[in-house]
């Protein structure tokens, strides 16, 4: 079985719920709550990519970034617990996915859940410098742009 089928029925239905819920209705923002982790939990299970500096960031500690957890890394790459000095960044940030999802046909979730673009390693500093220029919710142009514009380089 693969990873998309684990999920894909929850993300589908809660989409159709969704569409037919006004967005200022309390259950929408608890779908939607529901929605976020099952992508998340999608996530988890497909490959990922990191920039160059968690990449080196990694090697001085001697850690296999391709090994990492993709959850509680906090003591494998230092950081605090609540600060992590690596983190697991969407590119495309959930809440703009979804937005997306809503928007398109049911018949096109699949799809779009299957070139849901990658999570990505970076450090906190570049996370930081993301939150700075505003890409902390939306990506404008894409998220190659965006990382692009905050310096970031990923590795594919």
């Amino acid at each position: 079985m693969e990873t998309i089928d684990l999920y894909i029925n929850q993300i589908i239905e809660s989409v159709k719920v969704l569409k037919k819920l006004d967005p200022k209705d309390k259950r929408a923002a608890d779908v939607r709550q529901g929605l976020r982790r099952h992508i998340q939990y999608y996530t988890n299970h497909t490959p990922w990519i990191y920039s160059v500096k968690a990449k080196q960031h990694c090697e001085s500690l001697g850690v296999d970034i391709d090994k990492l957890p993709k959850n509680k890394v906090g003591r494998i790459v230092g950081g605090t617990k609540s600060k992590p000095a690596l983190l697991g960044e969407h590119t495309t940030p959930i809440i703009e996915f979804i937005s997306l999802l809503i928007s398109s046909p049911i018949g096109d979730i699949r799809s779009l859940l299957e070139n849901y673009s990658p999570v990505c390693w970076v450090t906190r500093e570049e996370d930081d410098v993301l939150n700075k220029n505003g890409f902390s919710r939306k990506r404008p142009n894409g998220w190659k742009e965006c990382y692009e514009s905050c310096g970031i380089k990923p590795i594919f």
